[in-house]
């Protein structure tokens, strides 16, 4: 079983850099899982898409309206050069645990899984229920559905809202439908002390590290936390390495 992994990121905040020094502790660990980093750039020395490492850069500027764009553009890029049974969406203040990543996996059928935490979504104007979006942090789809995103790709575009809502009405559109998981949101270094224990048994798949309010300098400090605790004995890297990475 091959996965894909697509990371959003980019420079637009100052603890992003370290958010990506932490992904680095880990994210190279399993040969079946491969993760990439998404950027924009607008460096006319580079032929788009650009491929250097661990990141692949796209044309355009770093936005909210391009996060779309970024994403549907990468699993073109990636989808042309290799077959994967499974890509993933996600973003740099979160964690995963790659052990129950895969084993949720293989519980699955390998088509028509669209999966992640679900939320729902109310018509703007009329205030009714409209249809279930999975959440940016964490979009699970099948190789299959993928290919169908991409093929319908001017649904999502032209729905116009956050990247998660135009992917979740594209798919109601589809009539795919979620499978939903519950993920473990880490607020604070505080919050990460009250969840150790249900990170170091693995009980969800991915965690969430943002701070909703005031400093969000201290998310790659519990991010680094957390990833000791889910792949002990693997990495010996500190919090101040992991800034001056």
């Amino acid at each position: 079983m091959d996965i894909l992994l697509l990371i959003i990121s980019s420079n637009g905040l100052p603890h992003y850099e370290k958010n990506k020094a932490v992904w680095r502790m880990y994210m190279n660990s399993y040969p079946r899982i491969r993760c990439y980093f998404l950027e924009s750039g607008t460096d006319e020395t580079r032929i788009y898409p650009c491929l250097e490492r661990d990141t692949l850069y796209l044309w355009g500027e770093e936005s909210f309206p391009n996060i779309l764009k970024k994403t549907l553009d990468a699993m073109a890029y990636f989808l042309s050069e290799r077959h994967y049974d499974f890509i993933v969406r996600t973003n740099l203040s979160s964690v995963w645990c790659f052990d129950a990543l895969e084993t949720y996996l293989r519980s699955l059928p390998s088509t028509g899984i669209y999966s992640g935490p679900r939320g729902p979504y109310y018509h703007l104007r009329e205030l009714y229920f409209w249809f279930y979006f999975v959440g940016g942090m964490g979009i699970i789809m099948s190789h299959d559905v993928c290919r169908l995103l991409l093929e319908n790709r001017a649904l999502a575009e032209d729905f116009r809202n956050m990247d998660d809502i135009d992917i979740g009405y594209a798919m109601h559109r589809l009539g795919v439908s979620i499978r939903p998981i519950h993920y473990c949101s880490v607020g604070s270094l505080t919050d990460f002390e009250e969840k150790k224990s249900a990170i170091r048994w693995d009980e969800h798949i991915f965690y969430r590290a943002k701070k909703m309010d005031g400093d969000r300098e201290e998310e790659p400090i519990y991010m680094e936390r957390m990833v000791h605790l889910i792949y002990p004995g693997l990495y010996k890297t500190t919090v101040a390495e992991v800034g001056s990475m």
